[in-house]
């Protein structure tokens, strides 16, 4: 998928990434993107477990198009990936990894947050928790 965009300049597609073996993504001169159809994401990047970069330039260009992108679901993009994400397309549907934590607001104690999160890739809170434990 990397030589597909690593020279591209222009997009006008509609790219669906699901499921894949994929490690990153890759669109250093992209400067604009448009979906193939109305109404439809030009680039879908949903369930890569593998996947750990998706990257555009700081200046491309979306569409201000509701979900011109929608990223769900890639455990391994870190977090500063997708809010930089966020910030390049507002009205893109982008998320980081569903975490079986998300709807912790307190944590009690080191087990609680063991035995809720194990297991779980990336572990991910509503805003605002904080956790005063000391992880060894």
């Amino acid at each position: 998928m990397n030589s597909f965009c690593s020279q591209a300049i222009f997009i006008e597609a509609c790219i669906v990434i699901t499921n894949s073996q994929y490690q990153s993504l890759r669109c250093p001169y992209l400067q604009e993107v448009r979906p193939c159809k109305l109404g439809q994401p030009a680039i879908t990047v949903v369930d890569n477990a593998q996947l750990q970069t998706l990257e555009f330039p700081e200046l491309v260009k979306f569409e201000e198009v509701e979900s011109m992108i929608v990223v769900k679901n890639n455990p391994l993009i870190p977090p500063g990936e997708i809010a930089f994400l966020r910030n390049l397309c507002p009205l893109c549907d982008i998320q980081h990894s569903n975490s079986q934590c998300k709807e912790m607001t307190v944590v009690g104690s080191i087990e609680e947050l063991v035995e809720m999160c194990q297991g779980a890739p990336v572990i991910t809170t509503v805003g605002g928790v904080v956790i005063r434990e000391q992880f060894t």
